[in-house]
């Protein structure tokens, strides 16, 4: 039996997949106690993996070796992280970020004290502390995927782990809503009432979740299709009722249940991320392939004329379409330069019975659907005027909400402890180096997506390097506007999304899953 085959291998494999199922209940892993489980876990389980190494009971596989120079980034960044939380002399902190340098500096005379002979890159040590940790299991999460899934049986429990795990949200969150209990896993729901958000606190959050999911569904569907015309009635007649008794009728079950869900979440930029990926990936897909069979094209069309404009019509799509359609009404109030009362009282003169509509607290609806959450403030344009401070060294890990007010020009009010875009928070927190360096790894992770697309020949490997290129990228577009790779379990389904791609690249195949391309 060799190393990765071994049963202390696939108790190993078993933990992680734990692990990654656990991730997303506790509040996306949000909070502190769960964030904290979330890094001993990880820690444990590569440390179980560093002893069994040590015994020879595990090896190194091909894929991770193939995997090494994105495991080396994610360790990179990760002591980076750690260096902005270090003590520095001051003048080498002085030099490096002097902005940094000068708000300590601030303090000190403030508080009438000396200025410290060693002061910190970072803005808030103890947060970028913290950050610290998570960079760190991150990367080892990201190591345990090439470790552990060691062929493509693995790869597709996998692979159905992520659908079970995005079904259950789908499922949770629906039934709290349309049932009225409006509760989360470990708690009530205080805010959001009205739409579903599964464990999530926010609706965008759960959104985020289900479009990874989602993608590995797409996935592990693709994987699935036969191409072989029947050559009569009696041969097709058992291909359909050997389609009826297959995994396939559960999991399009559960892909139209995870679409109700994402709908229903009435996430504007979800549901545009989820569709647009889907429709990109499919394109590189047929390229890729070559040709655009009839099982793709009717699973395509399925997805969109089943799930969407039948299903999902009795889930609420109505009023994802009208969030859709006003967020320009929405635009145009936010830039009218009202206030946020006087804002308030236009809608409210047009107000109506709604409440039945399940808009949520604090929500109301006139000619066009509004939620106070709706207009909250665009920071976004202050976040870019903070990155050329910090553009090498960054402010630290996990410090927006320290670095913001200090640039507070009076034209917000509230506490904004993200930027609602990661690709603004990243390179202000982590500095551009940094940042560059993260979106390599993720670009050329994508890259071996397609790759996988293009040159294997394994229908299982195929299809994760479609879910893997569709779930990264729908995650993307949806950052743009969101901050979901600053919740933890989506930044570590994000990081399995990244493995996805490197095994599905190199991952050896069985013989029971292989099949011509032409």
């Amino acid at each position: 039996m060799s190393p990765q085959d071994s049963r202390l291998s696939r108790f190993l494999f078993y933990c992680l997949l734990l692990i990654v199922a656990w991730l997303p209940l506790p509040f996306g892993s949000k909070p502190q106690w769960a964030m904290g489980l979330l890094q001993v876990s990880i820690f444990a389980l590569s440390a179980m993996w560093v002893l069994a190494y040590s015994m020879s009971l595990v090896s190194f596989t091909p894929t991770f070796r193939k995997g090494l120079p994105v495991v080396g980034g994610f360790f990179l960044v990760t002591l980076w992280v750690w260096v902005q939380s270090w003590p520095l002399p001051a003048t080498l902190v002085q030099f490096l970020s002097p902005v940094a340098w000068s708000a300590q500096t601030e303090v000190a005379h403030f508080v009438g004290a000396a200025v410290p002979d060693y002061l910190y890159l970072s803005l808030d040590p103890f947060a970028t502390r913290v950050h610290g940790l998570l960079s760190a299991s991150y990367a080892l999460l990201f190591s345990l995927m090439l470790l552990l899934v060691t062929d493509s049986r693995r790869l597709k429990v996998m692979a159905w782990l992520f659908v079970i795990a995005g079904t259950f949200q789908a499922v949770f969150g629906s039934l709290s809503t349309l049932s009225g209990a409006e509760v989360l896993l470990f708690g009530p729901k205080e805010t959001g009432q009205g739409v579903a958000s599964g464990t999530f606190v926010n609706r965008n959050n759960f959104a985020g979740c289900l479009e990874m999911t989602l993608a590995v569904g797409m996935g592990l569907l693709i994987a699935q299709l036969n191409d072989r015309k029947a050559g009569n009635f009696g041969e097709w007649l058992r291909q359909t009722l050997a389609t009826l008794m297959s995994s396939k009728v559960i999991l399009r079950t559960a892909l139209a249940i995870m679409v109700i869900g994402l709908v229903m979440s009435r996430s504007r930029m979800g549901n545009t991320a989820f569709f647009s990926s889907l429709f990109i990936t499919g394109f590189i897909y047929v390229i890729c392939q070559k040709k655009l069979t009839r099982s793709v094209f009717f699973l395509f069309a399925s997805l969109i004329l089943i799930d969407t404009l039948i299903i999902s019509k009795y889930f609420g799509l109505e009023k994802l379409i009208d969030r859709l359609e006003n967020t320009v009404t929405v635009v145009q109030v936010e830039d009218s330069h009202l206030n946020e009362a006087e804002i308030e009282s236009l809608v409210a003169d047009g107000r109506r019975e709604g409440s039945a509509e399940g808009l949520g607290n604090g929500a109301v609806e006139s000619d066009f659907v509004y939620e106070i959450s709706d207009l909250r403030t665009d920071v976004n344009p202050v976040t870019l005027e903070m990155i050329p401070d910090f553009s090498l060294t960054g402010s630290g890990a996990g410090t927006f909400y320290t670095t913001l007010p200090s640039y507070h020009d009076g034209t917000w009010t509230g506490f904004f402890d993200l930027a609602h875009n990661d690709f603004f928070q990243f390179p202000l927190e982590f500095g551009m180096p940094a940042f560059i360096l993260l979106v390599l790894m993720v670009l050329v992770s994508l890259w071996h997506s397609v790759k996988a697309m293009l040159v294997r020949r394994s229908r299982i490997m195929i299809g994760m390097g479609f879910a893997s290129f569709m779930g990264l990228l729908s995650l993307l577009i949806h950052s743009s506007v969101d901050f979901n790779l600053q919740i933890p379990s989506n930044a570590a389904y994000f990081v399995c999304l990244m493995a996805f791609a490197w095994l599905a690249r190199y991952l050896p195949s069985s013989k029971l899953h292989r099949t011509p391309l032409s």
